[in-house]
C-alpha cells in the first residue's frame, strides 16, 4: 500500500534514529550536520523556525516527518489500550480506572513509545527504502 507517509520517506535525505526531547520523550530524529533533529520545524540551533528548504527536504517529506511525532503517540496509545481491553476483559473488568492510574506515568509509555519508535524506523529501512540497516 502506497500511503502518503510512505511516498515521502521512500526518499528520504536522511537516516531516521531515535532520540530524546529536552522532557526525556523518546522521538524518531533525523541525522543532519552532526545533530539529531526531532522537529523540522525549528532551526538546528533551536532558535529559529525552519522550513523544509532548511533541511533539504521536499514539502510532502517536511509534512510526513513533523506527523511522525502523532503517528507515534497514537501507537503508543493503541497499543496500551488494546492490552488493557485485553487483560480487563478476560478479568470481567468494565471500568479502565485501574489502567488510567497505572499507566499514567511517563516512564512506561516511553519505554513502550522507544520500542515502538525502533520498530517504526527499522520498517522504514526495510519495507519502504529496502536498506537493511536496523536501529541500534
Amino acid at each position: 500500500m502506497n500511503t502518503p507517509i510512505r511516498q515521502a520517506l521512500a526518499n528520504f535525505p536522511h537516516d531516521l534514529m531515535m532520540t530524546e526531547d529536552p522532557m526525556g520523550t523518546p522521538q524518531v530524529a533525523f541525522g543532519f550536520e552532526s545533530m539529531a533533529i526531532y522537529d523540522a520545524s525549528i532551526s538546528d540551533c533551536g532558535r529559529f523556525e525552519a522550513n523544509a528548504d532548511h533541511y533539504g527536504l521536499t514539502e510532502d517529506q517536511h509534512t510526513a516527518f513533523q506527523g511522525i511525532r502523532m503517528l507515534l503517540d497514537d501507537a503508543v496509545n493503541d497499543a496500551l489500550d488494546a492490552g488493557c481491553i485485553k487483560l480487563q476483559m478476560a478479568l470481567g473488568v468494565e471500568a479502565g480506572d485501574v489502567a488510567g492510574v497505572f499507566f499514567s506515568g511517563d516512564e512506561d509509555r516511553n519505554r513502550l513509545r522507544l520500542m515502538l519508535g525502533n520498530y517504526f524506523i527499522s520498517e522504514v529501512n526495510l519495507s519502504v527504502k529496502g536498506n537493511p540497516a536496523v536501529p541500534a
